[in-house]
C-alpha cells in the first residue's frame, strides 16, 4: 500500500472538524499547501445532534428554525454495550444476587460481545457456585443483541440462529464445521454433514448474515455538540445533498511558489507531491462521503423528512453495494458524520437499522419498525384478553415478519411492558373507567 493510498483511507474516518484540523496541521508543514473558504455561508444554527430513533416510537425531533437548542435539552449520550445489558437484566434476574453476579459477566465482557475468561474464574470473582454463574449466563446470552456473552465463535453463531428459530440439527453439523463454512466448500461440508449441497448452502447463507461481533454496535463515539458535515434540503425535485463549505477549506496546491527546476528535486519536490496527494486524497474522500450520504438519504427518505417515525432497514453491505465501495469503507466514513435534515441534525451511523427476516420474497423488516409494531399491537388488545407473545408473533407472521417468541418477549421488555398474565392482572385490578 503506497503512502498516499494510505493517508486517502485514514482521511475517510475524519469529520468535517478533524480533517479541517489535519489540513491546517499539513499546512503549517508544507509551504505549498494554500488553505481558504470554499463559502461564506454560515454552519448551520441547529448543530445538536440527535440521538439514535426511539424504536418504540417517540416524539418528534424538531427541524431547523426550532428554538436554539441549550445544554439542558442536549440529547443524553446512547446507551453502551453495559447499560444496554443491564436494562434487560435488571428485568430478566429474578432477584438482587444475580444482577450481582451479571456484574461480574460485565466485568470480563469483551467490547466485541464475547466473553474470554472462564465461568469458574467469573463464579469465583462473584463469590457464587458455578451453577449460579451458568444460570445468569444462560440471562445473559438471551439479551440484545443476539449472539453477545459467547465463549466462542460457534457459541456466537449458535446463539444468533437460535434467536432466530434457524437452529435445527443440521445447523448444528454445519457450525461443528466453520472451518469448511470459511473456506467455501459446500460439498465437503455437505458430506460432513450428510446432507444435499442445497440443504447445506442455505444454512450457510443464514450464518452469512449473523454478525460475529455483535458488541461493536454499541462501540459509537459520544455525539459531539458541533456543525453538521452535511446539509441535506428537500424540495420538489427530491432531495440535495452537500458537504457543509461552512466547515471545510479549499485545498490548493501553490506550485507557482517553486521554480521548475526545484520542484524536481529535494525538499521541494517531496513537498509538491505530498500536497498534490493530499489534495487528491481530499477529494477522493469527499466525492465517497456525498455518495455515501446520498444512498443513505434515499434509503431513510421518509424518516430524514420527519414524516415517518422509524427508519427502514438499512445495512452497511447495502450501502456498499449500492456505492461500488467496500463495507469497511462506507463504515470507515460514516463512524463521525453529523447530517442536517428536515427533521434535525442526525448521526450518520444512526440511520442504519439492522433487519428480521421477512417471509420468502419480501424485503426484511427493520427491528425499529417490529418494535413498534409490538407496542402497537399491545395497545390496542382488548384488557380482558391481552395478547400472549405466542399470538404476537402469529399477528406478526400474518404481516409478513419472521419473528421468535423469545424475541418478541426480549423486545416486549424492552419497552417496559410486562407479559400478557401480568397485563390481565393489572387490567382487572385497575380496570379504565368509561368516558363521561
Amino acid at each position: 500500500m503506497t503512502q498516499e493510498l494510505r493517508r486517502a483511507i485514514d482521511l475517510l474516518s475524519f469529520n468535517n472538524a478533524g480533517l479541517r484540523a489535519y489540513l491546517e496541521r499539513e499546512a503549517r508543514t508544507n509551504p505549498l499547501i494554500e488553505l481558504r473558504p470554499l463559502a461564506d455561508r454560515p454552519a448551520a444554527t441547529d448543530d445538536s445532534p440527535r440521538p439514535a430513533p426511539d424504536p418504540a416510537g417517540g416524539g418528534k425531533a424538531s427541524g431547523p428554525g426550532a428554538a436554539p437548542v441549550g445544554a439542558e435539552a442536549l440529547p443524553a449520550a446512547p446507551l453502551g454495550l453495559v447499560d444496554h445489558v443491564m436494562s434487560q437484566i435488571r428485568i430478566e434476574a429474578r432477584d438482587a444476587r444475580q444482577v450481582s453476579i451479571a456484574h461480574a459477566f460485565l466485568d470480563a465482557l469483551e467490547p466485541y460481545g464475547w466473553l474470554q475468561r472462564d465461568v469458574a474464574d467469573i463464579a469465583a470473582a462473584a463469590d457464587c457456585t458455578c451453577e449460579e454463574a451458568e444460570a445468569v449466563l444462560a440471562l445473559l446470552q438471551a439479551c440484545d443483541p443476539p449472539g453477545i456473552f459467547a465463549r466462542s465463535l460457534r457459541e456466537c453463531l449458535r446463539l444468533q440462529a437460535l434467536d432466530r428459530e434457524a437452529l435445527d440439527p443440521l445447523m448444528e453439523s454445519v457450525l461443528d464445521r466453520l472451518d469448511l463454512v470459511a473456506e467455501g466448500d459446500i460439498a465437503a461440508l455437505a458430506m460432513a454433514c450428510d446432507a444435499t449441497a442445497g440443504a447445506v448452502a442455505a444454512r450457510v447463507a443464514v450464518l452469512r448474515g449473523f454478525d460475529p461481533k455483535p458488541g461493536l454496535a454499541f462501540e459509537a463515539p459520544p455525539h459531539p455538540v458541533r456543525a453538521p458535515d452535511l446539509i441535506a434540503t428537500e424540495d420538489g425535485n427530491g432531495w440535495a445533498l452537500e458537504l457543509n463549505d461552512a466547515t471545510l477549506p479549499a485545498i490548493t496546491v501553490r506550485k507557482d511558489r517553486v521554480s521548475d527546476k526545484s520542484a524536481r528535486e529535494g525538499f521541494a519536490a517531496e513537498a509538491l507531491a505530498r500536497a498534490r496527494g493530499l489534495k487528491r486524497a481530499i477529494e477522493y474522500r469527499n466525492a465517497n462521503t456525498v455518495a455515501v450520504g446520498a444512498e443513505i438519504l434515499k434509503r431513510q427518505s421518509e424518516y430524514c423528512a420527519d414524516r415517518a417515525t422509524h427508519l427502514e432497514a438499512l445495512s452497511l453491505q447495502e450501502v456498499a453495494d449500492a456505492t461500488g465501495l467496500h463495507e469497511s469503507t462506507v463504515s470507515r466514513l460514516v463512524a463521525g458524520l453529523l447530517i442536517q435534515t428536515p427533521r434535525g441534525v442526525l448521526v450518520l451511523r444512526d440511520l442504519f437499522c439492522r433487519a428480521l427476516g421477512a417471509q420468502s420474497g419480501k424485503p426484511g423488516v427493520s427491528v425499529a419498525q417490529v418494535r413498534a409494531r409490538i407496542v402497537a399491537l399491545i395497545g390496542e388488545e382488548r384488557p380482558d384478553a391481552p395478547l400472549t407473545d405466542a399470538m404476537i408473533v402469529e399477528a406478526l407472521d400474518r404481516e409478513g415478519v419472521r419473528i421468535g417468541r423469545r424475541t418478541v418477549a426480549k423486545y416486549r421488555a424492552m419497552a417496559g411492558l410486562h407479559g400478557a398474565a401480568e397485563r390481565r392482572r393489572r387490567a382487572r385490578a385497575f380496570p379504565k373507567r368509561p368516558r363521561a
